[in-house]
């Protein structure tokens, strides 16, 4: 049984035929059926039923299919890590990150790491946290930026800053003239939510007797930012997102009285191989960790 075989095997049974698996493998099928029975006859079982249309797998066909994933997982793993240690800080680098720190990473992380080491390539997924821990479990990325709160379990966790939530504007729909304003000012004013912090507002809007008026709840501080810039209704959205601000008379405050502080962390996997290029890039960002 080689690596060849097994990445055979489970090409058959994600792509549910042997015919479908022959086309993606860009084989034919006689050699792929071939491999198949070679398989079985060597482990002296039946790994799956052949149907009209679909296999479907025996129980030793689950067990095999199980360790073949981790299997063809950790052959790849190995042949990355062989490769960067003779390539040090090159290759690509797959990486997520929340759309209200995209600008962030830009700045803090890409840019200043591009300057250092322009022969990486990357593959960048904007998501929102939990879809890039679901990612990152899949071993589609290497690392992500994302923003608490979220569950650490399996995950090794860096934090980064910590920032306020405010409240972004036009400024020639609601005249707020001060740097910072209570909450009870704004409190008659139609709200935009991030999502995000919907159950955090609510709290903190309940133990003030406040009844916000929410016009739009989003999952993108950008998509709050724009209604806001459109004279919709204020945006409460973390600092970092008001470097997507681009319309002039679209400003932001601090609230006074909001309590709230989000935090952004790097995570990535427990006991799991990171390329010399995520590692590098990871320290790029925590070297330039200012807001």
């Amino acid at each position: 049984m080689d690596i060849r075989q097994l990445q055979y095997f489970v090409s058959v049974v994600q792509e549910g035929n042997i015919s479908k698996a022959a086309k993606a493998l860009s084989i034919s099928q006689p050699p792929l059926s071939h491999a198949i029975k070679l398989l079985e006859q060597e482990l002296n079982t039946t790994l799956f039923i052949r149907g009209s249309r679909n296999i479907t797998l025996t129980e030793t066909g689950k067990v095999l299919y199980a360790k073949a994933i981790n299997l063809i997982e950790l052959h790849k793993q190995s042949i990355k890590e062989i490769n960067d240690i003779e390539r040090n800080v090159q290759g690509n680098i797959a990486l997520g990150c929340i759309s209200s720190a995209h600008m962030f990473l830009l700045e803090k992380g890409i840019l200043p790491f591009f300057k250092e080491h322009p022969q990486v390539t990357y593959e960048l997924y904007e998501k929102n946290t939990y879809e890039l821990i679901e990612l990152l479990q899949a071993n589609l990325i290497e690392f992500a930026l994302v923003r608490s709160p979220f569950s650490s379990t399996h995950l090794e966790v860096e934090e980064l800053n910590e920032e306020p939530l405010v409240a972004v504007f036009n400024q020639e729909a609601f005249a707020i003239q001060k740097d910072v304003v209570s909450i009870y000012k704004l409190q008659d004013m139609p709200f935009i939510f991030y999502r995000r912090f919907y159950q955090v507002l609510d709290s903190i809007f309940q133990k003030k007797k406040i009844l916000p008026r929410i016009i739009c709840q989003c999952d993108d501080a950008r998509s709050a930012i724009l209604w806001a810039s459109q004279k919709m209704g204020i945006a409460i959205v973390p600092f970092s997102a008001t470097k997507y601000i681009t319309n002039e008379n679209t400003k932001f405050v601090y609230i006074q009285d909001l309590n709230i502080l989000s935090k952004m962390a790097i995570i990535y996997k427990k006991n799991h191989y990171l390329s010399q290029s995520a590692q590098a890039m990871i320290q790029t960002i925590k070297n330039h960790l200012s807001l």
